[in-house]
């Protein structure tokens, strides 16, 4: 994540995230955290603040060895944690983020159309469909 690259970024204990200049949001879970359901809330919370109650395409970036807890995830497909989303392009790095990605999905349907990608311009190409 580069500063210049982005309207605004913050950053919590497990996670950072911003508005980039192209209109996305990115997201990272850090590496070798675990999201829990508090950070998953506030990160919401901020994101409604600092973008003004619009949504946005959102480029979710699990850095290795992070993960995202039980409630957590269970909250990412609500619609509380998805009123500022258009749609969710998930960049995997890894086997087992894909893996875990894919039974989540297969399991709990997200509420906003959500595609998980391995090349990072994929992603950005999909989300960009949703730029109002």
């Amino acid at each position: 994540m580069k500063l210049e690259e982005f309207f605004w970024m913050e950053e919590l204990t497990t996670i950072r995230f911003g508005l980039r200049k192209d209109g996305i949001m990115e997201i990272h879970i850090r590496k070798d955290c675990v999201l829990d359901l508090e950070e998953a809330q506030e990160t919401v919370r901020i994101i409604g603040e600092k973008g003004k109650g619009q949504a946005f395409p959102n480029l979710l970036i699990p850095e290795p060895g992070s993960n995202i807890s039980k409630k957590a995830r269970s909250f990412s497909v609500s619609e509380e944690a998805n009123a500022y989303t258009l749609a969710d392009g998930i960049l995997v790095q890894s086997v087992i983020h894909r893996m875990v990605a894919n039974a989540f999905m297969s399991i709990k349907k997200p509420a906003k159309p959500t595609q998980i990608f391995t090349k990072e311009k994929e992603a950005l190409d999909w989300l960009k469909c949703f730029l109002r």
